[in-house]
């Protein structure tokens, strides 16, 4: 999912898998360069990751009269 950021246990309770085989999975996505993991221990997309997201002002919810 874009934008998501989760840390080694969140993949592996929410993938349900044994926390070696995780580490292995997500290291080779890391290699592979589909995801970066961060100086606070989160994966995220690389995508995701060198673009910063912006936030949605209340004048970007009106459309202009």
């Amino acid at each position: 999912m874009p934008g998501m950021r989760l840390n080694l246990e969140q993949v592996q309770r929410l993938c349900g898998i044994e926390r070696s085989m995780c580490k292995v999975a997500l290291d080779a996505l890391v290699e592979t360069k589909f995801l970066c993991l961060r100086s606070d221990g989160s994966y995220v997309r690389l995508a995701d990751a060198s673009v910063p997201r912006q936030r949605a002002s209340l004048t970007d919810l009106h459309p202009k009269t």
